[in-house]
């Protein structure tokens, strides 16, 4: 057997066992999750949880982002994310558990994340944002691109920081830009009132505001 041939009968052993089935299952959400919230989601223990993550982290089938006290596991890339749904869609009669957010729904659809927007707004900004090139990323760096220009000007933001940065949203679980580049957008945002300060880190988005994103964002931003 060649090393390809070895290769694909490896992932097809990972995938034969039920619980790594029940956890890629629920990663195809796109969102990340943690080895405890990812064995509740299977109903298994969480030490046994951590095992089979191990081994498909090793498989090259997901990837580790620490943040914080946190390490989250997500789906490696879309050409896995592709490959999985072919193959899992064989265990569509699998149980996978509802997992939870801990986030007060008051907080989900925009929030102060230190010094930058988060939550829902924040999460589909950066999405739609390097979709269209207003954002675009560079070895895990993120700066404005050519077609950020009419959205600068908009926002009176002259000369923008160069320097932006994933960070993974503590609700949506998918990644809200933040560093630099992050807070100064925020900081226009507010001053030109595309949103409000709430109470505590709530932001709100004014009617300006979400007719502003839906015009440079590509929709409407709503909290599920």
């Amino acid at each position: 057997m060649n090393d390809q041939g070895a290769g694909l009968a490896r992932v097809g052993a990972l995938l034969a066992d039920a619980s790594r089935s029940a956890m890629l299952l629920r990663l195809m959400d796109g969102r990340a999750y943690t080895a405890g919230e990812l064995a509740r989601a299977a109903g298994i223990a969480a030490s046994t949880a951590t095992h089979h993550l191990e081994r498909l982290e090793a498989a090259g089938l997901l990837a580790a982002h620490r943040q914080g006290r946190n390490r989250y596991l997500r789906i490696a890339n879309e050409e896995i994310a592709s490959f999985l749904e072919q193959a899992l869609a064989m265990h569509a009669g699998l149980s996978v558990r509802p997992i939870a957010t801990p986030c007060p729904r008051h907080l989900r659809e925009a929030r102060l994340c230190y010094n930058h927007l988060a939550g829902a707004a924040g999460v589909h900004m950066l999405a739609a944002g390097l979709a269209a090139g207003i954002f675009v990323e560079n070895a895990g760096a993120l700066r404005c691109g050519e077609n950020a220009a009419p959205l600068l000007r908009e926002l009176c933001i002259e000369k923008p920081s160069s320097q932006g940065r994933y960070c993974l949203d503590w609700s949506e679980r998918r990644f809200h830009l933040a560093g630099p580049l992050a807070s100064e957008l925020l900081h226009a945002m507010l001053e030109q009132r595309w949103l409000l300060r709430g109470e505590h880190r709530q932001l709100l988005l004014t009617e300006k505001g979400r007719r502003a994103m839906r015009r440079w964002f590509a929709g409407a931003v709503t909290a599920p």
